[in-house]
Parts: structure tokens; sequence; C-alpha cells
């Protein structure tokens, strides 16, 4: 597994730093991320190799497209975290729903060769964290992922497009 917001890349799903990430900890010091525990902790993201491509990635053992498939969900990554936000609660804006850009995510990603009936599907999951980091309060908060949604469809399409050029290349 790879954490990806971090320069660490030691995270697995079973770890002690996933875990307290998990449940808003900082890994590091032990400290609260957010002032409160957010319902949410992580959001699945999965990104899936058409069948043809997992076929010819598991069957094949074509390493290849293994590598393009983690070049094209770090790329659609990338893409996701410019959409991050977080709500504005100090001042005048303390009971509204003013959002801010923070350009900023944190998660894991975990890379699966079958699906749960054990046929060739090469996907990723991606654990983005329910918190990002607000530069211009210096804290940690809830991420506010409306923009994420609403732009779906199109980020699942950056995903599609970005593999078909690496496997091209």
């Amino acid at each position: 597994a790879d954490i990806f917001g971090l320069s660490e890349n030691n995270i697995t799903e079973n770890s002690v730093e996933f875990d307290k990430l998990f449940n808003g900890i900082n890994p590091s010091n032990g400290a609260k991320l957010t002032e409160r525990k957010c319902s949410v902790a992580c959001y699945d993201t999965v990104f899936s190799a058409p069948k043809s491509v997992s076929i010819q990635a598991i069957l094949g053992q074509d390493d290849r497209i293994i590598i393009a498939q983690n070049n094209s969900v770090r790329y659609t990554i990338s893409e996701i975290e410019k959409l991050a936000c977080c709500r504005v609660r100090e001042g005048e804006f303390y009971n509204s729903n003013k959002i801010r850009n923070t350009g900023n995510i944190l998660g894991s990603e975990f890379l699966h060769k079958s699906s749960r009936d054990l046929d060739p599907l090469l996907h990723t999951h991606c654990e983005i964290f329910n918190f990002t980091y607000d530069k211009e309060s210096g804290n940690y908060k809830a991420l506010q992922n409306g923009e994420i949604y609403r732009n779906l469809e199109f980020l699942s399409r950056i995903y599609l497009n970005k593999l078909a050029t690496e496997l091209n290349d």
C-alpha cells in the first residue's frame, strides 16, 4: 500500500498509523487532527481497469499494465486533491456554509488484482481520510467533499483517459 499526501510509504490497512489516521489522530504525535470526531472516517474511492485490461495484466502477467494503473490512479488522486475543501467557521462565517479550497488530502491506496469472486479485476482502493489541512487557519478540518462528488463522472473519465494514454505509450 502507498500513502498519498505524506512522504512515508509504510502505512497499510492493518498498521497502527492507518488506525490512528482512520480515527482522526496524528500518528506522529497522538494529537486529534480535527476539533470534532467525524462521523465518516474516510471515503473509499475505487479505480477499476476495464476487464480486457485486467485480464491482460493478471493472466498475461504484464507488469507494465500494473505500472500504468498506478500512474493513472496517482494522477487522478492529484486531480481530486485540487477539489478538496473545508468549511470556514471563523469570524463572521462561524455558522455559515462557506467553504474554502485547501487543495490537499491524505489517504492510502491498495492495489487488488481480483474481484470478490476471484475473477481477474485490476482495481485500486483509495481510502481518502475525512480531513484536510487548512493553511489559512493552520488547522486540520473535516473534508468538505461536495466538489469532489459533483465531479465524480469527470474524475472517472480522467482516470480512464490517463490509463489509455499510459497503455499506449
